[in-house]
């Protein structure tokens, strides 16, 4: 779509999901979580994976990036050609995908770390 439109459309998803944060009254229910399983009930649609806490507290943060993520490659995507600003933010996630891979081939890990999904703005392909 056009600029114009992709912006006007970007703006009220955007005020949809504003409306949806833990801002003001909402933000009391994030300091009544008791625990990481409330926190992950609180803020995720689906069944708290069953693994200790510790692994918990890294899976409720890739899982939370992970869906922020999402959200802003579905804004990025509404515009024909979008602006560099919103794209040279996700050149910088390319460059944290290639320190992941080195860092696993260094260790001699077997298996692929975990990687965000450029989708069509990666220049890698993996």
């Amino acid at each position: 779509m056009d600029k114009a439109s992709a912006v006007s459309f970007s703006y009220a998803k955007a005020a949809g999901l504003l409306s949806k944060a833990f801002i003001k009254d909402k933000r009391q229910l994030l300091f009544e979580a008791q625990s990481l399983t409330d926190l992950w009930t609180l803020l995720f649609k689906e069944a708290v994976p069953l693994v200790p806490e510790t692994l918990l507290a890294r899976q409720l943060e890739e899982k939370a990036f992970d869906e922020f993520y999402t959200q802003y490659l579905f804004f990025i995507n509404q515009y024909d050609k979008p602006p560099l600003i919103l794209v040279d933010k996700i050149k910088r996630y390319e460059v944290e995908n290639l320190k992941e891979i080195i860092g696993a081939l260094c260790a001699g890990e077997k298996e692929l770390p975990h990687l965000l999904d450029l989708k069509d703005f990666s220049k890698i392909d993996l």
